[in-house]
């Protein structure tokens, strides 16, 4: 059974908070730096691109199912842009090709 003095002698919880950094402190927390050793542009590599959350193992591309079919999307996003100014400079082309025409019928027709 606990007994009062016993509860008196834990550590309350900003002295065990106290202890925690002191732990990971090898890992990085102290200093802030989440990935001591890497340079910036690893650190940046290693990261999700759609969500910004540090990849893990294997993880290359991204860091779940979600975020990888968002990154899919947003890479074929530019090749539609692409593909609708093509489409808008071909109806462009075609809508004057038959003003030509339609000024050459009415040319023929009244004159």
């Amino acid at each position: 059974m606990t007994t009062h003095t016993q509860l008196a002698d834990a550590p309350t919880k900003s002295e065990r908070a106290a202890v925690v950094p002191v732990v990971v402190g090898s890992l990085g927390a102290i200093s802030g730096d989440p990935y001591p050793g890497r340079p910036p542009t690893e650190i940046a590599a290693r990261t999700c691109p759609i969500c910004g959350t540090p990849l893990q193992g294997r993880q290359t591309s991204a860091c779940s199912d979600r975020c990888r079919a968002a990154k899919s999307r947003r890479a074929r996003i530019p090749v539609k842009a692409e593909e609708l100014q093509a489409i808008q400079s071909l109806v462009k082309t075609t809508l004057e090709s038959l003003w030509e025409v339609k000024a050459n019928l009415d040319r023929y027709v009244s004159g």
